[in-house]
């Protein structure tokens, strides 16, 4: 089963309102006896008109010679039109002290917002960032820190609506451009971001995260050599970003180096994801522990190696997974072999039976089931021995002790763990077989950041995040998702959200149980359903979960697992290094 790894105040209104002054007409075009407060906006009681006004004691009505009475109204206007002009100049003196304030004012909402990100309080940064492009449409920089304020916060659809209402308005903003990119990976639409990531770094050569988006990509597609250059650019552009830091400190070639841009991550990355978070402190005592110590280390990586799979048995019969014999320190354990599963992981009993040296506290593990992301911890194998394979120095990750995971076996062992070869997968046949790469061409294992991905006859090309392997399929010749293939999943499920765009949903007669228990939603398409991904096609009615959480973890849309009823009926092949996979029908 596939396991995946990761009160803003509002302000007072800056515009008060200004004096105000009615002039208006009575009816019959009358003028009104008692004109409005020049500054209280409300009628002054008679007995202040009357204090107010000049003495005309005794003044009647007389005509002036010209056929004009002149009065007391006469003298009333002139008050009204002195008040008028008193208001006018008081309004445009302070329309003009508004007009002065408000770039700063808008200056300090944006620095509010940004100074909120950077602690972590994504819903107040949004709340300051949303009144500044407001206030400001044309601000690329303000709807960019939008837009990840509200992704940080988990509201995709919010983050894809802010992306392209701020791209209407500024459409040539390089920050803007990278941040819709950030949205489209986490949508699963990866080639809409590497064009949103391109335009970035096209429209603003000083833009960081766009130079950080295109690197992303390119691990996925097995461009190492190209990532390690924008990683390189982007740190060179930003070295502040928390999140440039991080990759950057992947192409360091020394552990002390590692080490130390590690702590400075830890210093300055306050808000990032505390499972990202709790990875960097295991990772870094383990670089610490283990010094320039190699690791994994495979005894003779030019052969070929043939290995029996067996059918795990359970007392309700067989449960439809297999699992490898595994000699971890001399000590013979059952490990499932599931392509979702990060190198190996060990239930806390079965790491102390094999004498696993504990390194670093605190690694986050999570996967299908209602339990969330757990932690567990880095240990050390001195020596794997897989069939006749033989490894050393091998980081494991353990499970903490209590945990339920696993009842029916030892661990798990991906099969990222055989990355120095090209992995054949025949479970009909029960056999796991292993061969070398051509020559001339060096395996991932041995040299990551040197891979530039190149065809295989026969092969799709897959994205790999990480150790999930992920084939673009489609839905009902719907294209646009992607599904993971997991032959620790017993069956081929999609997620609800992709399901529920093309089927009504059911509830279904099954329980379902994850790595770390029971998931908690369980439904059925109500209808047959075809799914295409590799060269193959599928119609059935599917299961569908809820990967709500496993997506936010991974930070990419993944639409469904390729289980392993479907991969027991083909021969897979799997080539780590280029990020290809041949799934043929038997």
């Amino acid at each position: 089963m596939a396991v995946f790894e990761k009160p803003f105040t509002e302000t007072e209104n800056p515009f008060v309102a200004g004096p105000s002054c009615d002039l208006g007409r009575g009816e019959a075009g009358e003028p009104r006896d008692q004109p409005h407060s020049t500054f209280l906006g409300r009628r002054p009681s008679p007995r202040l008109l009357v204090q107010s006004a000049p003495s005309h004691a005794g003044s009647l009505p007389t005509d002036n010679g010209e056929g004009v009475t002149t009065s007391r109204w006469s003298d009333r206007r002139r008050r009204q039109a002195a008040a008028l002009l008193c208001t006018l100049v008081f309004a445009s003196m302070l329309l003009q002290s508004s007009a002065a304030r408000t770039p700063q004012r808008i200056e300090d909402l944006f620095r509010a917002g940004t100074a909120a990100f950077r602690a972590g309080r994504f819903a107040d940064a949004s709340a300051a960032l949303q009144r500044v492009v407001a206030a400001e449409p044309q601000n690329g920089p303000a709807h960019a820190a939008l837009v990840r304020a509200l992704l940080r916060q988990g509201r995709v659809a919010a983050a894809a609506a802010s992306a392209e209402r701020g791209i209407a308005l500024v459409a040539a903003s390089g920050p803007l451009l990278a941040a819709s990119g950030d949205v489209s990976v986490r949508q699963g639409a990866l080639s809409r971001a590497g064009q949103l990531y391109s335009y970035a770094a096209a429209a603003d050569v000083s833009c960081a995260r766009a130079h950080l988006g295109l690197a992303n990509l390119d691990l996925l597609e097995r461009r190492n050599r190209s990532a390690k250059e924008h990683l390189e650019r982007a740190h060179a552009l930003d070295p502040d970003d928390p999140e440039i830091l991080l990759g950057w400190a992947s192409t360091l070639a020394s552990t002390r180096e590692r080490i130390a841009a590690a702590e400075r991550y830890l210093a300055i990355g306050t808000n990032e994801d505390p499972d990202r978070l709790a990875a960097v402190r295991a990772l870094r005592t383990t670089w610490m522990v283990l010094g320039e110590k190699p690791t994994n280390v495979v005894g003779a990586p030019d052969r070929r190696y043939a290995i029996g799979l067996r059918e795990v048995i359970t007392p309700e019969g067989p449960a439809h997974a297999y699992w490898l014999p595994v000699d971890i320190n001399g000590r013979r354990l059952r490990l499932k072999l599931d392509t979702g599963a990060p190198g190996i992981v060990l239930k806390p009993g079965s790491a102390r039976q094999a004498r696993v040296q504990r390194l670093a506290d605190g690694w986050p593990v999570g996967g299908i089931g209602g339990a969330g992301t757990r932690r567990g911890f880095t240990g050390f194998a001195e020596q794997v021995k897989i069939g006749e394979l033989d490894v050393r120095n091998v980081v494991v990750r353990v499970l903490e002790p209590g945990d339920a995971a696993l009842p029916d076996c030892d661990g798990l062992v991906g099969a990222d763990v055989f990355d120095h070869f090209l992995v054949r997968l025949g479970f009909r046949d029960r056999l796991l077989e292993l061969a070398p790469l051509e020559a001339g061409q060096t395996s991932i294992a041995r040299d990551f950041w040197h891979v530039q991905r190149k065809a295989r006859p026969g092969f799709t090309p897959v994205h790999v995040l990480g150790h999930l392997l992920l084939a673009d399929a489609s839905i009902d010749g719907r294209p646009g998702f992607l599904v993971a293939i997991d032959s620790g999943a017993f069956a081929t499920v999609l997620s609800m959200s992709a399901a529920g765009k093309t089927s009504a949903l059911g509830r279904p007669s099954v329980l379902v149980a994850g790595v770390f228990g029971q998931a908690r939603d369980t439904l059925y398409t109500t209808r047959r359903l075809s799914l295409a991904f590799a060269g193959l096609s599928q119609s059935a009615r599917f299961l569908t979960l809820d990967f709500d959480d496993q997506n936010s973890r991974a930070g990419t849309e993944i639409a469904g697992l390729v289980g392993l009823e479907t991969l027991e009926a083909a021969n897979t092949t799997i080539d780590y290094t280029n990020g290809l996979v041949q799934i043929v029908k038997r």
